[in-house]
């Protein structure tokens, strides 16, 4: 018997109960025979995530439990997000494709490219696909594909009250960005680490991040410049030094 937190029986009131429901939503096979069996039968070792052939082997109708086993869905996702990290990059992307929908298709810097550029954002963010469709929905990733929009305030880090006091480190990320090597989020970070360290890292990368992507929460400023390339990236932090001489004017 399948039970709900409550210890009540399964049923849809309290959520999806169908196999389809839940490979709709994007639970691998995997993860989902890997969960079910483990409701009703006990390896009897700490182990618990299993092959299909390490299941077979492991498997004994004697550790299988008579009584009545609660689905918790938070190991169910946590069972779906193991699985998906071992995923590679190729069958990550074919996994998120029917889930990527016309909103991130239509925006002007769309690309198979620069999708595959985030897939490591994306992995890190999210247990199924369904998550990463809602994600994507809200905006959560348009900062790859569109210029974005924002209002000069959220340049500003935490405890700096005057956007003119940010313009000198914007400065010297334009001109530590333009001699930096962009074959990866790391080798960026290396070119802005010491200038950041040195003069504040909330001070520099804050407003790097900010006018990178347009939002006040995203994901670091290295991976954003990786996936946008190095001309867009300075493109986007030249238009954040123009907003403040906007707004100091």
């Amino acid at each position: 018997m399948l039970l709900n937190p409550d210890k009540t029986k399964l049923s849809k009131r309290q959520g999806d109960v169908a196999v389809e429901d839940y490979l709709k939503k994007g639970y691998l096979p995997e993860a989902l025979l890997n969960f079910i069996l483990l409701l009703g039968w006990n390896p009897g070792t700490e182990q618990e995530l299993f092959s299909l052939n390490e299941l077979i082997e492991a498997f004994s109708i004697e550790h299988i439990q008579k009584s009545g086993a609660v689905f918790n869905r938070d190991k169910f996702l946590w069972f779906n997000r193991e699985y998906l990290r071992k995923l590679t990059n190729e069958e990550f992307l074919v996994y998120l494709l029917p889930a990527v929908g016309e909103r991130l298709t239509t925006l002007p810097q769309y690309s198979l490219e620069r999708l595959t550029y985030i897939l490591p954002i994306i992995r890190e963010r999210i247990s199924v696909r369904s998550e990463f469709s809602e994600a994507a929905q809200a905006g959560e990733y348009d900062f790859a594909f569109v210029t974005p929009s924002y209002e000069v305030s959220l340049l500003l880090p935490k405890n700096v009250t005057a956007v003119t006091d940010i313009r000198p480190h914007l400065d010297k990320v334009l001109e530590l960005l333009a001699d930096a090597d962009f074959t990866s989020p790391e080798t960026i970070k290396t070119a802005l680490w010491s200038y950041a360290e040195a003069t504040g890292k909330g001070n520099v990368l804050w407003p790097l991040r900010t006018a990178l992507s347009g939002k006040a929460q995203s994901p670091d400023p290295f991976s954003i410049a990786y996936t946008i390339g190095k001309e867009e990236s300075l493109a986007r932090v030249r238009t954040a030094c123009d907003k403040i001489n906007g707004n100091a004017s």
